[in-house]
């Protein structure tokens, strides 16, 4: 499961990329993705 401090950095701030764990993909394997402009955005405006 991804919870909202998946995306938050040791500072506080919105990454820009985020490792996901092999148990929370569907092909079982780790990987990264990274996050659009509107959804840091978005993410910045719910951690306020």
């Amino acid at each position: 499961m991804l919870v909202f401090r998946d995306v938050i950095d040791s500072d506080g701030n919105v990454c820009e990329s985020l490792p996901l764990r092999a148990e929370v993909t569907k092909g079982r394997h780790a990987r990264v993705i990274f996050l659009n402009g509107r959804l840091r955005r978005e993410a910045e405006r719910h951690r306020r």
